[in-house]
């Protein structure tokens, strides 16, 4: 549809894991600069959770605590529940602070 309006359209076939081709239509995205772009991911809902994957049941409700604590082991995630590790705050903080410099 969009490919109609003149758009450039970009697929990622796999957007829980490959990082890398993200980061690839993103880079192509802001490179085209003749025409805006849509970029779509196509994800499973509810990736990494053993049980509710996939299924509805991932959707608009929470996992649970037996599940979410299932879904971190799934996804080697060996922070506990709503901690975020130092190394993601240095992270975020340092490309703030390029983006501030930017403005």
């Amino acid at each position: 549809r969009y490919e109609a309006y003149g758009w450039q359209v970009l697929t990622v076939a796999d957007g829980n894991t490959d990082v890398d081709a993200i980061r690839k239509a993103i880079k192509e995205a802001k490179a085209c600069k003749n025409k805006p772009t849509l970029i779509k991911v196509k994800t499973i809902i509810g990736y990494g959770s053993p049980n509710k994957a996939d299924s509805h049941d991932a959707h608009g409700a929470p996992l649970g605590k037996d599940e979410a604590q299932l879904t971190r082991n799934q996804l080697g995630w060996k922070y506990g529940e709503f901690e975020v590790p130092q190394s993601v705050y240095d992270v975020f903080r340092a490309h703030a602070a390029e983006g501030a410099k930017k403005q």
